[in-house]
């Protein structure tokens, strides 16, 4: 390398597959360009950072699967940009700057190799896709700091078993967040939640027993725990105001009777669903509305296919059906 080089440009060995070995960036190097080494595939090893490193640009290490071991950033990186190591399956551990408040976008996506995540404590946001179809993920470690997860973080991770713990400051979870996490059987709730996104547990058959939301949640949103097939029993929040289409669909083991606080005002319907919050929920036998004062409307499909109810308790000022 130059002797004082500080930027590698956009772009400067994108598709280079014949670069092979280990990537020695020299030590004055304080920023890497948006898809500098992408689908370098060659490259081999661990990938070690100058201790000057400011910046690695969106999609810098895309594709570079003989990418090993432990990925370090030093202290001085302010940045990680969108995708950075997209697809790189065989990173296996990744080590933080300590100020990192926010994970951009997509930058583990499909890191099939990250065994387990220790967040920085600092951090109080984690992007779309961050984690998604990280298979070989069996735990995250979430700081108190985080109050966001983004849409499909965790989706598909596939390798996460057991309970899963948020931070005490989660508001807000994002849409498909950690859809398709099959492996997941239990989640214990940040008392700070107040939305879980659409489809946010979408398909994750894990899910076993009873579900007891957050005492300040207030929106459940379209599909969040749709086809959840192992929830026998759901406990609201009385902070809840509305559910969305899809929310509990084809949630077959849920039964006895689900009993809806003061505070629900509506089932949220979009253009066009025919598939209404508890849609195919054939084994529930009641549904208690008798609470709900300001409940007026009960959504398109919202009960379609249970079979097995046998009572509804009904709101007093409710007009439509």
């Amino acid at each position: 390398w130059p002797e004082h080089l500080t930027t590698i440009g956009n772009g400067a060995f994108s598709g280079c597959e014949g670069l092979t070995g280990l990537l020695n960036l020299p030590a004055t190097v304080k920023q890497i360009g948006n898809e500098a080494f992408k689908i370098c595939t060659g490259l081999r090893g661990t990938l070690s950072f100058p201790a000057s490193l400011t910046t690695i640009g969106d999609k810098a290490f895309w594709g570079c699967t003989g990418l090993t071991g432990t990925l370090t950033f030093p202290a001085t990186v302010k940045t990680i940009g969108n995708r950075a190591f997209f697809h790189c399956t065989g990173l296996t551990q990744v080590n933080w700057p300590g100020h990192l408040t926010a994970i951009a976008d997509g930058v583990f996506d499909g890191c099939k190799g990250l065994m387990q995540v220790s967040l920085p404590v600092t951090l109080t946001k984690i992007g779309s896709r961050v984690f998604a179809d990280c298979t070989g993920l069996t735990q995250v470690d979430f700081p108190p700091s985080l109050t966001t997860i983004g849409d499909e973080a965790f989706a598909a991770c596939t390798g996460l078993t057991g309970a899963l713990s948020l931070p005490s400051n989660l508001t807000t979870i994002g849409e498909r967040a950690f859809s398709y996490c099959t492996g997941l059987m239990q989640v214990n709730w940040s008392a700070a939640l107040t939305t879980i996104g659409e489809g946010a547990f979408y398909n994750c058959a894990g899910l076993t027993g009873t579900l007891n939301l957050p005492a300040n949640l207030t929106t459940i949103g379209h599909d969040a725990f749709y086809r959840c097939t192992a929830l026998t029993q759901v406990n609201f929040s009385a902070a809840l105001t509305t559910i969305g289409d899809g929310a509990f669909a084809d949630c077959t083991g849920l039964r006895g009777t689900l009993v809806f606080p003061a505070s629900f005002k509506r089932f949220e319907t979009r253009d066009n669903s025919i598939i209404g919050a508890f849609n195919d929920c054939r084994n529930l036998q009641g549904v208690d509305f008798s609470a709900c004062a300001e409940l007026t409307d009960i959504g398109e499909s919202a009960f379609m296919n249970c079979t097995g109810l046998t009572q509804v308790n009904w709101p007093a000022n409710l007009k439509t059906i």
